[in-house]
């Protein structure tokens, strides 16, 4: 009966001592079979890495240190899970798109920018700027004919005359597109005017040389040149003024 009693005593010694040797592990399960988890279970749930709760950890709750064997509220485990985090990238590109819509709506009051989601063409800057490159060209070529004239009818000393032309022709152009020099480049302009009335007389005898026509038409073709080239100064100066 002793002997009994003494076994039954020895087997109660021993079932509480494996009780205090549970691994550390082991006991942290028992602990949370209450419903409660840790970062590392959670990984593990979700196949994942320890790492990838500690990135998710850390862009849902920054500078909260991060601890994978802590118990986790109800809050914080669902901020890391993988349901949270498909429900948050679904309401961002739901958020961007509809940022996106709103880019793209045009201006009920006729704002011309999108228009269904294409970009509108402005025709009218594009048509002034058309029309400045053309009477650009149209000052600027009748400055290089001045300049070929001269070359063509005094050789080196035309170059350098014919070059003086060209470059006075360039500033009066360039001054004509400042609307805040109105009284500069009507002197500039005027002064252009005399160089057009001058440039009679080098392109009759250089258009003479070649003529297949009588003297009245190459007349006539040399004085509407240079009415032309300072009609174009005159009206790209008065649109830069308007």
């Amino acid at each position: 009966m002793r002997f009994v009693i003494i076994f039954k005593l020895f087997f109660e010694r021993l079932v509480n001592l494996k009780t205090f040797t549970i691994p550390l592990g082991q006991r942290k399960k028992q602990r949370n079979s209450d419903g409660n988890m840790t970062a590392r279970q959670q990984a593990e749930k979700e196949g994942k890495s320890v790492s990838c709760m500690a990135k998710r950890w850390k862009d849902s709750f920054p500078g909260i240190p991060f601890a994978a064997d802590s118990e986790l509220t109800a809050e914080q485990l669902s901020a890391i899970s993988k349901e949270r985090k498909s429900g948050s990238v679904k309401n961002t590109e739901t958020e961007m798109s509809g940022k996106s819509i709103m880019k793209r709506t045009p201006n009920p009051a006729g704002d011309k920018g999108y228009s269904s989601g294409k970009l509108k063409m402005d025709w009218a800057k594009f048509r002034a700027g058309a029309i400045d490159v053309l009477l650009a060209c149209i000052v600027a070529g009748h400055a290089l004919l001045i300049w070929y004239d001269c070359v063509t009818l005094w050789g080196a000393p035309g170059l350098i005359g014919g070059g003086i032309s060209l470059l006075i022709v360039l500033a009066a152009l360039l001054f004509s597109m400042d609307s805040n020099l109105p009284r500069t480049s009507g002197s500039a302009m005027w002064f252009v005017f005399f160089v057009d009335c001058g440039a009679f007389w080098v392109h009759y005898p250089t258009f003479q040389r070649s003529a297949t026509i009588g003297n009245n038409e190459t007349i006539a073709l040399c004085i509407f040149l240079c009415g032309m080239s300072f009609a174009a100064l005159y009206l790209f100066r008065d649109s830069k003024l308007g």
